[in-house]
């Protein structure tokens, strides 16, 4: 169960009993993001002055805030204010405005720009740590590195909503009355029930479906959305789909170990390699064509290396923390 703004206001006023102070307090310490969401509330919760037991906004302060912030003028106490009525009705009409304003600010805080409620748990790899999740579902998430993942520890009745900045895999719970979307700062995906591999970061994104259907793209714009079935990858870079492509066979290895070459370019080796063990590669522009044909299971890059060597009579050198790969061509 989510922690709402009600329980945190209570916490905040000393009304709560202490499993939920344990709870609140057991939250706060999952993440950074979930402390700096408590301030917010918190400053929001001094800021309103209101009065727990009759729940009856000081309109005074909420005034005050609000004109110093929205309309840069100081105002002073009701019973200190010009006499003048026209000024006096303009004051009050102001002063409703102001607690309306707080009313919907504080609606509004719980609810992000594209109308998903705040996230309640979140999770972060470091670099070199996976990170093996099941959600309230049932559906599997493997978490690569250097990622963000954001979820809620039980979703809607109508609707499963996540965000990822990062790269991860995931194994969706088939669930046909609840679409699972995940949004990114790049696109949005959303599913019923399939697997498939997700790397977005701010400015773009890439997919390789494995089962199922999947949208991608920004979904309430029909020309920058794209549905893609099994063995179909895509890739959405500054609000452009770049179109459909086979699956990436080695999209997920990071997750499997698994490396699949059959007739592969060298360069496109080389990519694969780099990616997978955290080196950088360069190889000559005459083996850059070469094609390998090999399945690498969880083996190391030296012993990859070996292989390579042997089947298209490559040679590498280490030099300066860079392998170079060279040979006189194929």
């Amino acid at each position: 169960m989510k922690l709402e703004e009600e329980k945190i206001f209570n916490y905040l006023n000393g009304y709560s009993t202490e499993a939920e102070k344990q709870k609140i307090e057991g939250w706060l310490a999952l993440s950074d993001l979930n402390r700096k969401e408590f301030d917010k509330i918190k400053q929001l919760h001094e800021l309103s002055a209101m009065d727990v037991e009759s729940y009856s906004p000081d309109i005074d302060q909420a005034w005050s805030v609000v004109s110093e912030e929205l309309f840069g003028i100081k105002t002073k106490k009701l019973n200190e204010e010009n006499e003048n009525s026209n000024t006096f009705n303009l004051s009050v009409f102001y002063r409703v405005a102001a607690v309306l304003v707080l009313a919907i600010g504080l609606a509004y805080f719980f609810i992000d720009r594209d109308g998903a409620a705040s996230f309640d748990l979140a999770y972060h790899t470091k670099s070199g740590e996976t990170k093996e999740l099941v959600l309230a579902d049932g559906t599997e998430v493997s978490l690569n590195e250097n990622t963000t993942f954001k979820y809620f520890e039980e979703f809607d009745s109508d609707k499963r909503v996540v965000f990822l900045e990062g790269e991860a895999f995931f194994n969706v719970a088939k669930d046909k009355q609840r679409p699972f979307t995940i949004k990114s700062n790049a696109a949005t995906t959303r599913v019923l029930g399939t697997s498939f591999n997700l790397r977005a970061n701010s400015r773009e994104a890439k997919i390789d479906v494995y089962s199922g259907k999947v949208e991608f793209g920004i979904l309430l714009k029909e020309k920058n959305q794209i549905i893609l079935t099994k063995g179909q990858s895509a890739a959405f870079k500054d609000g452009v789909i770049s179109g459909l492509r086979s699956l990436n066979p080695n999209a997920d290895a990071w997750k499997t170990g698994l490396l699949k070459f059959e007739g592969t370019p060298m360069a496109k080796v080389v990519l694969a390699l780099e990616k997978q063990y955290h080196v950088k590669i360069e190889c000559n522009k005459k083996i850059a064509s070469c094609t390998i044909t090999s399945t690498f299971d969880n083996e190391s890059l030296k012993e990859i290396l070996k292989v390579i060597e042997t089947i298209a009579q490559i040679k590498n050198e280490k030099k300066d923390g860079v392998i170079y790969l060279s040979g006189s061509g194929c």
